[in-house]
């Protein structure tokens, strides 16, 4: 990883709100949060975007295969 995209994505666990709404969705011993960036380099501004995925165990998956409900 580059050292703006470390960059990036340090700022991304600094916000508390991102914080506390990973703690409510994370409750499982084999829940997962995983960050993917992209960054657009100018000579003197960088942009990016991230988006964080988790995943939840298996626990929550209903019978019939599907998820109870969604997180956004």
């Amino acid at each position: 990883m580059s050292r703006k995209m470390e960059e990036i994505a340090a700022l991304i666990v600094r916000n508390q709100d991102i914080v506390d709404i990973l703690d409510n969705v994370l409750t499982g011993p084999e829940d997962r949060a995983y960050v993917i960036c992209s960054a657009t380099e100018c000579r003197n501004n960088v942009k990016g975007r991230c988006f964080i995925h988790t995943v939840t165990s298996r626990g929550d998956i209903l019978p019939n295969g599907r998820c109870p409900d969604y997180v956004m």
